[in-house]
């Protein structure tokens, strides 16, 4: 098990977002975590499927001195795929934990202390944070992100009585448990967090770690409204592939059950495990099966349409 230490210069929670084609959105939540009052080091790993860095370096100008930012793009897949993203988001990860977050949460500014004080403090290794959700109106009378600047701009959003606690993000681990998992399986696109908490478990459950998920209800983060997600359409596949994995997860002794052969040290294994959902659903051309076998040797890095570039690193 590879050991994560937390010194001057690492941080202590590495929080992993991604945007495919909801940038609208997403960029309210990335501005969210620039804004932490957090007073330690901290880096937030954004993975986009598309090329729209630029508005979202904008978007890190007056953030908390201690956040440092990752921005990793790739080129586009034909439908997104949740759990191959994330992948890409752990592999790019240093904290000693790592937050799966929604890109379209928006948190408010002492979020991070809170959390990261819990998980701390009571030596938990694994849990999930809660959500409200936002109404249509709620969300289109947000300012515009430009003008969120402060710490505290969008705690406001705290201050209507009345809301229910409707969902679980983000999934907050620490990084060695989920490497070790394997992190997430690309071939469930739909209840992939389900999946992954219970592979978590059954190691933590069996070395001793913690007996259960804890949840942490003292602070929410703030759904904002969308169409509900099309990565439903995969439900079916992703119930038959965890129902075939929950029969090997009761056995506690079984030490292979919870873990993923998932090569999450090799970027290109990780770029292969996003597009391979993508040629079975559309069998791709000759010409596409060219560029992938060259991508997949390491050939082809950065694509570049209309001026473009569709794959980068950006640390900011």
């Amino acid at each position: 098990m590879r050991l994560t230490m937390t010194g001057p210069e690492n941080p202590a929670v590495s929080i992993v977002l991604n945007d495919m084609d909801r940038t609208q959105l997403a960029v309210y939540g990335f501005r969210s975590w620039m804004l932490q009052d957090f007073e330690r080091p901290y880096e937030v790993v954004l993975v986009l499927l598309n090329a729209r860095a630029p508005e979202f370096e904008r978007l890190t100008v007056g953030r908390n001195p201690r956040c440092s930012v990752k921005i990793r793009s790739y080129a586009p897949p034909t439908s997104f795929n949740i759990s191959a993203t994330n992948n890409l988001g752990l592999h790019h990860a240093s904290g000693r934990y790592v937050f799966f977050a929604n890109s379209d949460i928006v948190y408010p500014s002492n979020y991070l202390r809170a959390v990261a004080g819990d998980l701390e403090s009571h030596s938990i290794a694994c849990a999930t944070g809660m959500r409200i959700d936002l109404g249509a109106k709620e969300t289109r009378t947000l300012p515009p992100v430009q003008a969120v600047r402060e710490p505290g701009d969008f705690d406001y959003l705290a201050a209507s009585p009345g809301r229910e606690r409707l969902g679980f993000s983000p999934w907050m681990v620490l990084s060695d448990v989920a490497r070790e998992v394997g992190g997430f399986d690309p071939r469930i696109r739909c209840f992939e967090d389900a999946d992954f908490n219970e592979r978590v478990m059954h190691l933590l459950q069996r070395r001793g770690m913690q007996q259960c998920l804890m949840v942490l209800l003292g602070i929410a983060g703030y759904h904002l409204h969308h169409p509900y997600s099309e990565l439903y359409s995969f439900s079916d596949s992703a119930q038959d592939t965890r129902a075939e994995r929950r029969r090997k997860l009761k056995n506690p002794q079984d030490e292979e059950a919870s873990r993923l052969p998932t090569q999450l040290e090799s970027i290109d294994a990780l770029l292969d495990d996003l597009y391979s959902v993508e040629v079975a659903l559309n069998p791709p051309s000759r010409r596409q099966q060219i560029r992938m076998r060259l991508r997949r040797h390491g050939v082809v890095r950065r694509v570049v349409r209309a001026g473009r570039i569709l794959f980068g690193e950006n640390d900011v």
